[in-house]
């Protein structure tokens, strides 16, 4: 429960060696470590989430005798991405927020709802932990007292299973599965890279986006959003060979138009759009492999996708200098930590 965790266990400080030597990027990032690799990820956004490229602040170096706090402290963006609370945890959560965040300095918070929402549009897609919008209300005003902006954030391609679990949109809608071939009680493969990891939308099925396009509206409604994290991370099932929409076709264009899409959507709502970086990473070339990077061919999809998308670059333990690679390509770069965050 958040009021038995203490400040330290509940807040890391994140100063990789790359953010302080490339100085290409406008904040670091602060993390709680959470349950699940997939939820473990942490992100910096620049001031008022807008595309200023006239004007490129750097972090500073550190000063010699300055203490943790006060370099972490003049950061502009200090960011925590954490799931939605249980329903009866609410209140304790809004008390988090109030209390705490301001203490440590955090300003944005992500929201990670998954099905964790009691949607209006498809109310059968609620996750048995769901949430209302009176509970986001709730959470949005602690926010704004606490000085924190809220951003949520849903998986929408990827995630769509976990282990033996199928999540609600592919229970409820099994049309929009990329590989309706693989199915429970084993899809999950723990040994080796290659194997089959979680199931995955379609991202070329006509229907798609009206359903999903809906979803992501009540989100940004509830929580008055200006940016919107669509996730897009870990993809391991796309363009699969049995897709009657997607076989055959090249994984980095079904991946870039898909996102552009997303991306337009967003624009529509006046939302900046954030995804994780994993998908645009040739995981041969930089040995980063599957999780951090990608090994089925998505990664040209970087000179696929429109520049203003924020790039949420995650990694487990260690900092590669993968920031600097969005950051040339043109975008605006998060970078952001996992299981190590010193």
């Amino acid at each position: 429960m958040w009021d038995l965790l203490t400040r330290r266990q509940v807040i890391h400080r994140a100063f990789g060696a790359f953010a302080l030597g490339l100085g290409m990027h406008r904040g670091l990032a602060a993390g709680r470590q959470l349950p699940d690799r997939e939820s473990t990820k942490f992100e910096e956004v620049n001031e008022n989430h807008q595309v200023d490229r006239d004007m490129t602040v750097a972090p500073q170096p550190p000063i010699m005798g300055e203490s943790m706090p006060d370099r972490w402290n003049v950061l502009p963006v200090r960011a925590l991405l954490l799931f939605s609370p249980d329903p009866p945890d609410v209140d304790l959560f809004c008390r988090f927020v109030r209390e705490v965040l301001p203490k440590e300095g955090v300003n944005v918070l992500v929201l990670l709802f998954r099905y964790r929402y009691k949607f209006r549009t498809h109310p059968e897609l609620a996750d048995r932990a769901a949430i209302g919008r009176d509970d986001v209300k709730k959470i949005l005003e602690a926010c704004r007292a606490a000085g924190v902006k809220l951003i949520p954030k849903m998986n929408l391609l990827a995630h769509q299973s976990e282990q033996t679990e199928i999540m609600p949109l592919l229970k409820h809608f099994p049309q929009f599965d990329e590989s309706p071939d693989l199915n429970p009680p084993n899809p999950w493969h723990p040994n080796g890279q290659f194997g089959f990891y979680t199931k995955s939308l379609c991202p070329r099925h006509p229907d798609l986006f009206s359903m999903i396009f809906p979803l992501m509206d009540e989100l940004i409604e509830a929580c008055e959003a200006d940016a919107f994290h669509v996730a897009l991370d870990e993809v391991w099932i796309i363009a699969h060979d049995r897709c009657p929409r997607c076989g055959g076709m090249d994984p980095a264009e079904v991946f870039g138009q898909y996102a552009t899409s997303l991306r337009n959507h967003l624009a529509e709502k006046k939302c900046r759009m954030w995804m994780w970086s994993d998908r645009l990473i040739d995981g041969k070339t930089t040995n980063l492999l599957s999780w951090q990077a990608s090994t089925n061919n998505t990664h040209r999809a970087i000179d696929m996708i429109p520049k203003d998308i924020v790039i949420c670059d995650w990694k487990y333990e260690d900092a590669p200098p993968t920031p600097g690679y969005f950051a040339v390509k043109g975008f605006d770069v998060l970078p952001s930590t996992c299981y190590k965050v010193d």
